[in-house]
Order: C-alpha cells, then sequence, then structure tokens
C-alpha cells in the first residue's frame, strides 16, 4: 500500500501535471488511491498524496467512490463553511469555506 505523503513533502508543492492519456494506468493508479484512502480513513485523497504528481483526485460520496481525472471547477453555487481535515496534515482540523454544490468538469 503506498504511503500518504505528509506536509512540507516537495511534491506536495507542486502543481500536479494533467493526466495525457487515460489507460490502465490511471485506474490501476485510482485503485492504488482508493486503498492508500480507505486504509487513513479518509473521504477524498489527490495523486501526489500517494506520490504520483497527476491531475486525479478520488472522492467518497457516501453511496460511491469517484475518480476525477483532470477536474476543473466549472461552477458553484452557496457558500458553507465546515471543519476539514487532509490526510497529508495529520491531527489537523481547520474551518474551510467550501461550495454547497458544485459542476465539475473531468
Amino acid at each position: 500500500m503506498d504511503k500518504i505523503r505528509i506536509y512540507p513533502d516537495p511534491i506536495l508543492m507542486k502543481k500536479a501535471v494533467p493526466v495525457q492519456d487515460i489507460k490502465g494506468e490511471v485506474k490501476e493508479i485510482v485503485d492504488r488511491m482508493k486503498v492508500a484512502m480507505y486504509a487513513n480513513r479518509g473521504i477524498g485523497l489527490a495523486a501526489p498524496q500517494i506520490g504520483i504528481p497527476s491531475q486525479i483526485i478520488v472522492v467518497d460520496f457516501g453511496e460511491d467512490c469517484r475518480a476525477f481525472i483532470n477536474p476543473e471547477l466549472v461552477e458553484g453555487e452557496g457558500d458553507s463553511i465546515l471543519e476539514e481535515g487532509c490526510l497529508s496534515l495529520p491531527s489537523l482540523e481547520v474551518p474551510v469555506k467550501r461550495k454547497e454544490g458544485a459542476f465539475i468538469r473531468a
């Protein structure tokens, strides 16, 4: 299983690169991300958090887990502030302002 990279790991400081070719390798990366996320009791994970500098995220929506390749926020609506944690910043929870609803292109 991949280890979660902890801040200030250098890979977390760099902009992730777009995925050019969506093939079997991407599915393998997504599967590895899900294993690492669930093993660490997370609900979301970005590829750089396991050392892969690609624009891939996985998100657990409760009823299912989805992967997004090269995600872009297209539109958001409403604002809410909730306490959030991050697997790369263990033992830290802070209030984060997020959109209540979002449209993502991936």
